[in-house]
């Protein structure tokens, strides 16, 4: 049995990470994850870049954002792996989830009261607007 909670969001392989984590588990052992906020979402940033509006951090090209988190981190900022955020996607997510031998008990999104989230999780369901729209990802994973 696996918890880990506010994370995956960093780590630089997520596909070695979750094999790895696989090979920990005997089967139908489970690893229970749940991560936010995801690169793409409004905070995604994690304050990070210094980027102080909603999604900035995504609309804005890489240049300008890693220029300000430059500033803002008072050292040079070149990559998300700079800022020790790894920019997954629920989609990639899910791919690295199957690749690793591992299947999906359960997985749910933007699990919250506040009305922001429930209004941006009706709009993850808006297939090109899933990663922008998706801020955090609950799973139970069970080894196979």
């Amino acid at each position: 049995f696996i918890v880990s909670k506010d994370t995956f969001e960093h780590i630089a392989d997520m596909e070695a990470m979750l094999s790895a984590l696989r090979q920990l588990l005997a089967s139908g052992g489970q690893i229970w994850a749940g991560f936010s906020p995801l690169y793409n979402s409004p905070w995604g940033d994690h304050g990070r870049a210094g980027v102080r509006i909603p999604w900035g951090h995504v609309v804005l090209p890489s240049k300008v954002v890693y220029a300000l988190a430059s500033r803002h981190q008072g050292r040079t900022v070149r990559s998300l792996h700079d800022l020790e955020l790894n920019g997954i996607t629920p989609r990639a997510f899910r791919r690295w989830v199957e690749c690793s031998g591992l299947q999906f008990e359960s997985v749910r999104y933007n699990q919250s009261e506040k009305k922001l989230l429930r209004l941006l999780d009706l709009l993850r369901n808006v297939p090109m607007l899933e990663s922008l729209a998706t801020v955090s990802i609950y799973s139970v994973l069970v080894a196979s």
